[in-house]
């Protein structure tokens, strides 16, 4: 009777190991397709210089 307990568990857990195994984490959507390499980062710094352009 014990030794059915036994593999009982073990095939239980078995089973749980070869299912976490196989699972596949859920997909996440590629994000390098939503901003081209090429474009400036977002940050409102693209017209700032030193403070001397246009100082007379």
């Amino acid at each position: 009777m014990e030794l059915a307990f036994v593999l009982l568990f073990v095939l239980l857990g078995t089973g749980a190991i070869v299912y976490a195994g196989l699972r596949q984490p859920p997909a996440r959507p590629a994000e390098d397709e939503k901003a081209p390499q090429g474009d400036a980062a977002p940050g409102g710094d693209e017209g700032e210089g030193d403070g001397k352009a246009g100082a007379p």
